[in-house]
């Protein structure tokens, strides 16, 4: 579309971008005077009208949602072929794929502060029975001002049509194969926490600068996503503190019943890894001091081998017993020779005896 054209009562004044899914222009309410952001959708994504249909009935469940970490849809319009959502016009933001292809990965605190905010708005979204099934950082966008940055979710209006339309065509492109779950990739039924799997991808993404799995050929990403094992985050960034890396893998766990519950979940998952970073977002030094608290690991590590120091507790009293079999043995191995310095008296004695 060009500047001056219009779909429905929006006007259209310029290109703002355009991806696998659609054109985004940037356009005025013609009646209410605001400007917005309207998202024309490809046209094989409306091919018919089953299609438009259900679209639409998404875009009136998208627009339930009020919250400051997701685009806020305001409409939904039809004319002729070409079809749209109308959005919150995120004026001076970029996405974060752009932030990420420009600096590389980022410190731990900005990018979990980041995915904390991108948790938030998922979380809203999944008490409210809505999936976005397609997250990955082409569809967070971040608007800074000053040393304030708000990340948005977007795309929550297209993502159930969109995800369908690719599998029946068999088109769904590389870029989205980097960040979708395993039940995704076998074709499952998916819930919330197939959303929890791609924010845990996007996290490993801007905590690394890389996806965990690299591979060029789709069909290696897939098999990796179902079956390969991720390397953690620390190992690609040493320093990277342990509860992270547990985070990370933790929303990444090929079942999701391994991974946390949805939004919500990762969100309290993030606010207790924060707490292991300090000022400015670097790991706190392992010379500070540890409280009791520190040395007991969460519940969901599994044991490690060897012996058990969950607490001071337990470590001292396993110091206890063993001073207490050490003394038992020096005790033991004193009487004993007591007992044979006494015989070889006895012996000693008996024998002055008999030869006097």
């Amino acid at each position: 579309m060009q500047p001056g054209e219009r779909i429905g009562k929006y006007e259209v004044e310029s290109l703002l971008g355009e991806g696998g899914n659609g054109v985004v222009y940037a356009a005025r309410d013609t009646v209410l005077g605001r400007r917005v952001a309207v998202k024309l959708l490809h046209p094989r994504f409306v091919y018919d009208a089953h299609i438009a249909g259900r679209f639409r009935a998404e875009a009136e469940a998208m627009a339930r949602l009020n919250h400051p970490n997701v685009v806020t849809v305001h409409d939904f319009v039809g004319d002729a072929n070409a079809w749209a959502i109308v959005m919150e016009l995120v004026e001076g933001g970029e996405t974060l794929a752009s932030i990420l292809a420009r600096d590389g990965r980022l410190g731990p605190g900005r990018a979990l502060g980041l995915a904390r905010q991108i948790a938030a708005g998922l979380g809203h979204a999944h008490h409210k029975g809505i999936i976005h099934r397609d997250i990955k950082p082409a569809n967070v966008l971040v608007v800074r001002e000053g040393a304030q940055e708000t990340a948005k979710v977007t795309d929550f209006g297209i993502a159930r049509i969109v995800d369908e339309e690719r599998r029946t065509r068999g088109n769904m492109t590389l870029g989205t194969l980097y960040y979708i779950a395993p039940e995704q990739a076998q074709s499952s039924g998916v819930d919330q926490r197939a959303d929890v799997y791609s924010l845990g991808i996007t996290m490993y993404e801007a905590l690394t600068g890389v996806v965990p799995f690299e591979y060029e050929n789709p069909a290696q990403v897939l098999s990796a996503h179902i079956s390969e094992a991720p390397r953690p985050p620390s190992a690609r960034v040493p320093g990277l503190s342990p509860s992270v890396d547990r985070l990370v893998l933790d929303c990444i766990a090929k079942r999701p019943e391994d991974r946390p519950a949805d939004g919500q979940a990762v969100l309290e998952r993030i606010d207790a890894a924060k707490r292991d970073l300090g000022a400015g977002g670097r790991d706190i030094p392992r010379t500070r001091m540890m409280s009791e608290a520190d040395l007991t690991p969460p519940p969901s590590l599994e044991a490690a081998p060897g012996p058990a120091r969950s607490s001071f507790g337990a470590t001292s009293r396993e110091d206890e017993r063993q001073r207490d079999t050490n003394l038992a043995l020096w005790i033991g191995i004193g009487l004993a020779v007591l007992l044979s310095g006494t015989c070889l008296l006895g012996g000693l004695l008996s024998c002055l005896t008999c030869a006097r």
